[in-house]
């Protein structure tokens, strides 16, 4: 997987914080918040949590990193006359990062918990800094997402817990910011900063790119990619798609390739930032678009590139291969051609044939299989 492309993992259409999908969710409509001056919500998902406690605050904010969660919670608060919410399509909240939003700003924050430990502490950490004094934490998560080993972080940093409810393995926690500094603080994982990344491209050596906590394989780059780095096509005059681009290195790769033009495509907001980073660095005129698939794109390509995501956490998404197939068709110029890494017990040949006039298969390498599927 080079980044992301939302796939379904156990919630309707791959959503956050829906409550009607999501037990932890419930939870967090259920908790007992104190009214205030100004709240924010991490990861908001839907706008389902914004609308239920936003007429309680004079002003809100609800952040969101997928595009998909952003644009419905955005439609069902104007839907609901919900003026006073401001939807914020980005990375996790810092002071500076918004309106209103500075340290010591914020009378409750509210965190439905995602996986991993990089965002996690982070959130932790931002949440702390931009609440005021007494100001209250509220965070509800599965306990297969890692909610008791961060509420027990999170006790270290605030100083005190308190343990509200538990229904359907998910918990729902309250802390209170009852000091200037945390009591105990928990490492600081980086996750604002870059980190150094290479990949050997065939005929050009290392390509070199930066990558970041929150992107899909931001240690080391990924194993598909790799494979796929050695089969590359040839670029030269060509209009290309690169669709989840994550930090955008089969964007980079492309132009190294000879691309005319690049498009890199993500659902999160942090892999378009990223790639966006990378074409800056890399003084190459690549553009970026964070939507979900290939939703609002009208132009066609000669070449579209995607290393999908197949699961979220441990739950694999079947349907996922004809979905995203039917969204790429589209977007190819009759004769042109996508070239997918796939894990080998995925159906993308069965689902190609389908759709596209030819199907090969270029390579099958540690476990993944390097398919091109021409229109």
């Amino acid at each position: 997987m080079s980044g992301n492309l939302e796939p379904a993992h156990g919630k309707k259409d791959g959503l956050t914080a829906d409550p009607e999908h999501d037990s932890a969710a419930r939870l967090l409509l259920d908790a007992p918040v104190e009214r205030g001056d100004r709240l924010l919500l991490i990861e908001g998902g839907c706008g389902s949590l914004a609308a239920h406690f936003a007429p309680a605050f004079r002003e809100t904010t609800s952040q969101n990193s997928l595009y998909r969660n952003h644009v419905i919670s955005k439609a069902l608060l104007s839907r609901q006359g919900q003026a006073r919410v401001c939807c914020l399509l980005g990375d996790i909240p810092r002071a500076g990062s918004a309106p209103g939003l500075e340290v010591n700003s914020c009378d409750v924050i509210i965190f439905r918990l995602h996986r991993g430990v990089a965002f996690a502490n982070s959130a932790l950490i931002e949440a702390f800094r931009l609440l005021r004094m007494g100001g209250s934490f509220w965070v509800a998560g599965h306990n297969q997402e890692g909610i008791k080993s961060f509420a027990k972080r999170a006790e270290a940093h605030f100083g005190n817990m308190a343990l509200v409810r538990i229904k359907a393995s998910c918990r729902l926690f309250h802390f209170v910011k009852k000091s200037d500094m945390p009591v105990l603080s928990v490492e600081d994982p980086h996750y604002f900063e870059t980190v150094p990344l290479e990949i050997e491209l065939p005929g050009f050596g290392k390509l070199n790119y930066v990558s970041k906590p929150g992107i899909f394989s931001y240690r080391a780059t990924d194993a598909g990619t790799a494979v796929m780095a050695k089969f590359f096509p040839d670029c030269r005059g060509r209009d290309v798609m690169d669709l989840g681009c994550g930090s955008g290195v089969l964007s980079l790769s492309a132009f190294k390739f000879g691309a005319k033009s690049v498009l890199a495509v993500d659902v999160n907001v942090v892999a378009t930032a990223c790639t966006d980073l990378n074409f800056q660095i890399q003084k190459v005129p690549g553009k970026t678009l964070c939507t979900n698939l290939t939703e609002g794109i009208e132009a066609d390509f000669d070449i579209v590139l995607t290393n999908p995501p197949f699961h979220c956490g441990s739950v694999t998404d079947y349907s996922f291969p004809g979905r995203i197939l039917d969204s790429i068709l589209p977007r190819l110029r009759i004769g042109g051609s996508a070239y997918v890494v796939a894990n080998q017990f995925l159906d993308y040949a069965a689902q190609g044939k389908r759709r596209f006039r030819t199907v090969d298969l270029l390579a099958r390498e540690h476990g993944y299989c390097i398919y091109r599927m021409t229109r």
